[in-house]
């Protein structure tokens, strides 16, 4: 979910395991869901300050094993939980912080990758440089990252895409030329 949809940590984590904002951290009740369609609404952000929010969508046919996921996810959550308690919960009741969300990260790491390289942060940075392999636009790349200017090209890193099946996609040899062609056409379009 991170990674499709380009959140922020902070979008997606509560600040402390026991308290969180209800304007920043994403709440079950921002989730919505059917058999076709995941859409997020993300009320503030660190470029919309004044709440004015962005709803995020994904279909199943666009992401299935993510669509499934969170969708399996929520359900569940739904029966146990108020929706207005943050959206990722541990099963002890404790909230997804920061530090928790990195270190699941770096546990998932293939041995022998340097964990060094990798933070919170890294799922932007993946979501990011996977749109661009995908072909999409640098307007479509801003409008799904929520950047206001052309600071996403710095999250655009062709060297780092070398495990596309950890987020769905078949591992196959045109992701590295994909990566050169995107990051190509976004130079020139952006």
């Amino acid at each position: 979910m991170a990674h499709h949809f380009l959140l922020r940590v902070s979008e997606l984590t509560s600040p402390s395991p026991t308290t969180f904002g209800m304007s920043a951290t994403l709440l079950l009740r921002d989730v919505r869901w059917n058999d076709s369609m995941l859409q997020l609404s993300i009320k503030q952000s660190k470029t919309d300050q004044h709440g004015k929010g962005a709803t995020l969508s994904l279909t199943a046919s666009e992401a299935p094993i993510i669509h499934n996921a969170c969708v399996t996810y929520a359900q569940q959550r739904q029966h146990r939980q108020p929706s207005d308690l943050p959206f990722f919960i541990h099963s002890s009741g404790r909230f997804l912080t920061r530090i928790d969300l990195t270190r699941a990260l770096k546990t998932t790491l293939p041995d022998g990758e340097d964990r060094a390289r990798y933070s919170s942060h890294s799922f932007r940075i993946g979501g990011a440089t996977s749109a661009a392999a995908d072909g999409l636009s640098a307007d479509a790349i801003c409008e799904r990252g929520r950047w206001k200017s052309s600071s996403f090209k710095r999250y655009i890193r062709p060297q780092r895409l070398r495990v596309p099946f950890l987020f769905g996609a078949p591992p196959h040899s045109r992701c590295s030329l994909a990566m050169v062609v995107a990051k190509k056409r976004i130079h020139k379009t952006a």
